[in-house]
């Protein structure tokens, strides 16, 4: 809950805080089926008694208000579940309404909504009946809750637009489907004064075209000016132009349509088409800018800064370790050989306990990822044999991105969220890199003398148990500082030959201390028990792959046009060859569409491409989304276009769903989880046109897709946490020295000793 902080005046002392009381919102979700479901607390008047959830609709005033009967849970919450198809006039709901509780003696406060609520993407809800409505969740300025409906079918939607160098090409659908009637006009309605323009529009078998010149719309203004558009009909009523009723629920964020800047009467203005947060089609015209690139907007602009310094990617230098490698390299090894004789001297190895503590070093727990999807995966398993804490380089968020599993802690190093103070020291010690993470480690851009500190301090204190890290500095600083009693296990989640030089050759040189490294594929095997054998270590060399989480939502149907991708917006991803590649498909097919779901700081370099190719009807920037297992489930293919992995976590994922996969054949990953013309098609690296072609393939041969897609969940199986993780269990209890699991993990999770006379090939 959020707290407010009082103190009386003259008082002394630490301030006393007085909790939010009200009724507070703890869950909002929108189901597949159509039902709005919310859960929350009734606060302190509403916790005995009857309470009753209202909608009061924010366009009269509150004037109409919703009554909607609550279902007690067992902690006191209550739970309002709202069929919105079943409903006899869904039409009614249209508008936006402010939630409030209602307590037994007639008082009424609003549904708080604090920063821990999870907000869900929005939907269109249909009824059956021709209506359909767009509904958007969201918290208010004053943290309250709201949610938005707006009557898509009540307008004129707008299947598909088309930006010309000096016009808007409209063609939509009238409510309740069939032509328009004759004598339809294209209105623009300027909200910052009463004008307005018209055009004329075209009645069509199914609904109307239109086109608007938008030099219309130039006019001598000093600052913006916003057009709404209208369609006018013969009888003088107006239907609001917005979006129709697709697979595609919240064009405002995902659609992003290229600017035009254009000259009339002497004045010049840029024109910029978009999607209003209720979807509707609007204008909006803007003085010229000098350094606006032509044809691209605001909104999807990359800039030459980030054309030239593109998001560094793991095991790459960031501005800050290229400034500070020099010195950081010269102070690392002395350093470390100076803590590796300080830290724990004195200290006795301390015997393992019945249940050893694992301690799992991670960049940002509390983020989203492959990686981090996937350790939490692991310590949610690991917790029901151990004692899991996840050691945090930092946080960020109140909530962490993806939820933390049952009996896992989680510690950060330092804590970044609002409003969190730090001492003057702490924030000196900030500002000076660190002297532990290596320099071509991309953690390091993160990382500072104070995370060295308190990673440290953690170190010093562990006297037994697991220390486990998941990238190769924490790999590194585990290797050279665990205590004498600690066990050491690495995580390589990128392949060898991905790292650069010096941090390979760091690699090299001590990870021979390690007890055992686990990898991802074969290949990666290969590659470090050669490696750790010339150096005659005993390490431990594993390969276990990365378990499939349980991901809500259904299988795939296979039954809508859409193409699905995932993933960091870095270079590594190759969503910009991906874009490319759906250029050549657009030539042949349409009506298939491209969502690219992640975030990072590509997105406008992603926007950019997409602009480039007047793609913007055909692929989609999502965004990232919590909701990756629902995501899944719409797509009939998922493409992956990276230009490496270390494993392709996300392959698994999609098939796990029933999606067969077009994927690059790049290194490492895809080859090993892919079966060519079985569960997917492979494509060679970085080939854009035969990415292009198998997309198409699958596209035209739905049978086949079908056979993929049921092969693609037969073929994961490997994959669940019930086979992984008893391999992992395996590799812990021979570690550790506990008793080994009861049932057999099989051959394939068999752990080979690598030394000078091992097998190059390793034993997984």
């Amino acid at each position: 809950m959020p707290r407010r902080s009082y103190r009386r005046p003259g008082r002394k002392g630490p301030r006393p805080t007085r909790r939010y009381i009200g009724p507070s919102l703890r869950t909002l979700a929108l189901r597949r089926n159509g039902h709005l479901v919310l859960i929350g607390d009734p606060g302190a008047r509403g916790r005995e008694g009857d309470v009753a959830l209202l909608f009061a609709r924010r366009e009269d005033e509150g004037a109409t208000v919703k009554r909607l009967p609550i279902t007690r849970l067992p902690d006191g919450a209550f739970e309002v579940d709202v069929d919105l198809p079943a409903e006899p006039d869904l039409a009614s709901w249209a508008g936006t309404w402010d939630v409030d509780v209602e307590t037994a003696d007639g008082h009424r406060g609003r549904l708080r909504a604090d920063e821990e609520v999870v907000w869900p993407t929005p939907k269109v809800v249909e009824d059956g009946h021709g209506t359909a409505l767009h509904l958007r969740p969201y918290r208010t300025n004053r943290s309250n809750t709201s949610i938005a409906m707006t009557e898509l079918t009540a307008r004129a939607m707008v299947r598909r637009i088309e930006v010309g160098e000096d016009a808007l090409r409209f063609d939509g659908l009238m409510p309740g489907g069939g032509p328009a009637p004759e004598g339809i006009r294209l209105v623009g309605v300027k909200r910052e004064a009463a004008e307005e323009i018209e055009v004329p529009a075209a009645p069509a078998p199914d609904g109307f075209t239109a086109e608007l010149d938008l030099r219309r719309l130039v006019r001598a203004a000093e600052g913006n000016e916003t057009w709404d558009l209208h369609l006018a009909l013969p009888g003088g009523e107006r239907l609001r132009v917005g979006a129709a009723v697709d697979h595609l629920s919240s064009k405002h964020e995902t659609l992003v349509y290229p600017e035009r800047t254009l000259r009339a009467g002497g004045v010049e203005r840029r024109l910029i088409p978009y999607y209003t947060v209720d979807e509707a089609v609007t204008v909006r015209s803007r003085p010229p800018r000098e350094d606006a690139p032509a044809g691209v907007p605001a909104k999807g602009r990359a800039d030459a800064a980030e054309a030239a310094e593109p998001e560094p990617e793991p095991g790459s230098r960031s501005k800050r370790a290229r400034r500070w490698a020099p010195v950081v390299g010269a102070l690392r090894r002395v350093v470390l050989a100076v803590l590796r004789r300080t830290l724990h001297r004195g200290a006795e190895p301390a015997p393992m306990d019945e249940r050893p503590k694992v301690v799992i070093l991670m960049m940002n727990a509390f983020g989203m990822g492959g990686t981090i999807r996937t350790v939490l995966n692991l310590a949610g398993h690991l917790a029901a044999e151990y004692e899991v804490e996840i050691v945090s380089n930092v946080r960020r968020r109140d909530v962490p991105f993806m939820p933390i599993p049952a009996g896992v802690a989680i510690s950060p190093l330092i804590d970044h969220r609002p409003g969190t103070k730090a001492s003057l020291l702490d924030r000196v010690l900030e500002r000076i890199p660190s002297l532990l993470m290596h320099d071509e480690d991309y953690g390091f851009a993160t990382s500072s003398l104070r995370t060295d500190r308190e990673l440290l301090r953690r170190l010093r204190a562990m006297r037994s148990g697991v220390l486990m890290g998941t990238r190769p500095a924490f790999n590194l600083i585990a290797a050279e500082l665990a205590g004498p009693g600690v066990v050491t296990l690495a995580q390589e989640h990128m392949n060898y030959a991905a790292h650069r030089p010096r941090l390979r050759k760091e690699i090299r040189r001590v990870y021979p201390r390690l007890d055992a490294l686990q990898v991802l594929t074969e290949e990666d095997q290969h590659d470090y028990a050669a490696m750790l054998g010339e150096a005659g270590a005993r390490t431990r060399v594993v390969r276990i792959p990365n378990a499939l989480p349980e991901l809500p939502g259904e299988r795939s149907q296979l039954d809508r046009p859409i193409v699905m991708a995932a993933g960091r917006f870095t270079h590594q991803k190759g969503f910009d060859l991906l874009i490319e590649a759906w250029a050549h498909v657009v030539r042949e097919r349409r009506d298939w569409q491209l969502r690219i779901y992640g975030s990072g700081k590509r997105y406008r370099t992603l926007r950019r491409v997409t602009l480039e190719h007047e793609l913007y009807n055909d692929v989609f920037i999502m965004g990232r989304t919590q909701h990756l297992g629902e995501e899944l489930a719409k797509a009939s293919i998922f493409a992956l276009s990276s230009r490496w992995e270390g494993f392709g976590m996300v392959l698994i994922e999609a098939m796990s769903k029933g999606v067969p996969v077009v994927s690059f054949d790049c290194p490492r990953g895809p080859s090993e989880i892919v079966e060519h013309g079985v569960n997917g098609l492979l494509v060679p690296p970085e080939d854009v046109e035969g990415m292009a072609r198998a997309l198409l393939e699958l596209m035209a041969d739905e049978d086949r897709r079908r056979a993929m897609g049921e092969a693609a969940i037969q073929s994961v199986h490997r994959f669940e946490m019930a086979a992984v993780g008893a391999r992992w269990s395996a590799v812990l209890a021979d570690l550790t020295g506990r008793p080994a699991p009861a049932e057999p993990v099989g051959a394939a999770a068999t752990v080979g000793r690598v030394n000078a006379e091992a097998t190059a090939d390793g034993s997984a």
